[in-house]
C-alpha cells in the first residue's frame, strides 16, 4: 500500500529522466484510488512531473511538487500509470535528487 523511491535527475548532462510505474488499488475494483504523496527534494534545481496511462498523458490527476506533504491524487484504481520526474527547464546544470512516497489509503 506504500511505496518511497529516491534517486536523483541532472540535465543537461547525467540521467535527465527517470520513470516510476504504479498501480493505485481502490475498495472496489473500477472505483477511484485516493494516494497520498509526499515529494521532497534537494539540489539546486526543480522537478517536472507528467502521468500517463495507457500511453496517454493523464490531464486531471492532481498536483504534486517539490516540498509537498501528503497532497492528495485521486487516480481510477487497478490501471498501471507511469510517472515520468525530469528537471525543469533552466540555465546550466541543474540537479535534482528526491524522495517520492506514495501511499494508497484505504
Amino acid at each position: 500500500r506504500t511505496f518511497t523511491y529516491a534517486s536523483d535527475v541532472s540535465a543537461p548532462q547525467g540521467d535527465p529522466d527517470d520513470w516510476l510505474e504504479f498501480t493505485p488499488y481502490g475498495s472496489q475494483g473500477g472505483s477511484l484510488a485516493i494516494l497520498q504523496a509526499s515529494l521532497t527534494c534537494s539540489g539546486n534545481g526543480d522537478l517536472e512531473l507528467s502521468l500517463s496511462q495507457a500511453g496517454s498523458e493523464v490531464a486531471v490527476w492532481g498536483s504534486l511538487a517539490c516540498g509537498d506533504e501528503d497532497a492528495v491524487l485521486q487516480l481510477p484504481s487497478g490501471k498501471a500509470y507511469l510517472l515520468h520526474l525530469s528537471p525543469a527547464a533552466g540555465d546550466g546544470l541543474r540537479f535534482v535528487h528526491y524522495t517520492l512516497n506514495i501511499r494508497n489509503l484505504p
